[in-house]
Formats: structure tokens, C-alpha cells, sequence
């Protein structure tokens, strides 16, 4: 029975969104805002600890008339905790950055390239009894910020797109090791008439 259920959710879903294929579409010469949430996988520099961790992401870009092209900016927050013996150090990072994107695909599914540049913020918060250090200790870093990944913005209707992406960025700190973070992002985002 749970199969049977399952299999007319999916027919009902399936044709829900092909009802509104014809008017589902990226327009080229459009705006679109996004919203996302993240998952993000780092290394931490002192310890070589894998830090997977959340946080989200907002954007607005404007393409071309043709739609290969896309340009805007964004920030974003992500954070990780690292638990060691007598407390934890939880790692947070502000980007914000201005990016290029390469578009292809059909216009159902854009595929996307992008490039970034920015600027990071990033701290670490050190709790507990951790280098004879009591409760609380913050530290600050900051620096250039890059980023480039490939992902895809799936429309559900000709103003609702589901955004799916990796992100490699770099970002110049002393607390990621080589600089690297992993970003995953999941979101939507909202396509507006130019």
C-alpha cells in the first residue's frame, strides 16, 4: 500500500508540473532572486579536522537578453563546530562576493558556471576549558574570497526556480586549511521582469 501511495504521489506531482511546462522557463533579460540554504565541508588548519556545517545564501543577478550570460552579487553565512575534549570552537564566515555566470541548457533547466570575487569575514569562537582559556575567546580573520562550482536552476513555473549547486571557494583565512570550503546549496529562486 505505502508503494501504491508513493507511486500516485509521484504521477500527481509529475503532472501538477507539466500542466505549467509550456509557461516554465528562464527569460533571458530577466532578474532573479535567490534564497538558499547551505551545507558546507571544511578542514580546520590547526587540528586537519573535517568540519561539516549549514547556513544560507542570498543573490541577485541580471542575464543577458540572449541567456548565456549572467551577472550579480550575494552574501552568505556558513558555520561549523569542531567539539574537542572541554568545550568547542565554532567556526562562522560572512562572504559576500560579486559574481559572472555561464549559462547553457534548455530553458527549463539552466545549467550554470559561475565566478566569484569578494571579501570574507570569517571568526572562531573558542567555549569551554580549551588552552587554559575560560568560557569564552573570539578571534577574528579576513580576506579575499573566490568561488566557482556548477549547478542548475529548474523552473517550476515562469516565477519560481529550484536552485541546486556546488561551490568550491577559497577563502583567505587562517582557519580553513588550504582555504577551502565546500558549499552545497539548495534553494529557490524568484525570476522578475527586467
Amino acid at each position: 500500500m505505502k508503494t501504491l501511495t508513493k507511486f500516485s504521489f509521484l504521477v500527481i506531482a509529475t503532472l501538477a508540473l507539466s500542466a505549467n511546462d509550456c509557461f516554465a522557463q528562464f527569460k533571458g533579460g530577466s532578474g532573479l532572486i535567490s534564497a538558499s540554504g547551505a551545507y558546507t565541508i571544511f578542514t580546520v588548519e590547526d587540528t586537519d579536522a573535517t568540519i561539516d556545517g549549514g547556513g544560507f545564501q542570498l543573490g541577485y543577478e541580471v542575464s543577458n537578453l540572449e541567456g548565456n550570460f549572467a551577472f550579480g552579487g550575494g552574501l552568505g553565512f556558513l558555520v561549523g563546530v569542531e567539539d574537542i575534549d572541554d568545550g568547542q570552537i565554532r567556526y562562522s564566515t560572512l562572504p559576500f562576493w560579486l559574481y559572472g555566470k555561464f549559462l547553457f541548457g534548455p530553458e527549463k533547466a539552466k545549467f550554470f558556471i559561475p565566478l566569484a570575487l569578494g571579501y570574507q569575514i570569517s571568526e572562531r569562537q573558542i567555549s569551554g576549558d580549551v588552552y587554559s582559556i575560560q568560557d569564552l575567546y573570539y578571534n577574528w580573520d579576513s580576506g579575499i574570497s573566490l568561488g566557482t562550482g556548477i549547478g542548475i536552476n529548474y523552473y517550476f513555473s515562469e516565477k519560481i526556480c529550484g536552485i541546486f549547486s556546488y561551490n568550491l571557494q577559497f577563502l583567505n583565512n587562517r582557519y580553513y586549511k588550504e582555504g577551502l570550503a565546500h558549499v552545497f546549496n539548495f534553494g529557490l529562486g524568484f525570476q522578475i521582469d527586467q
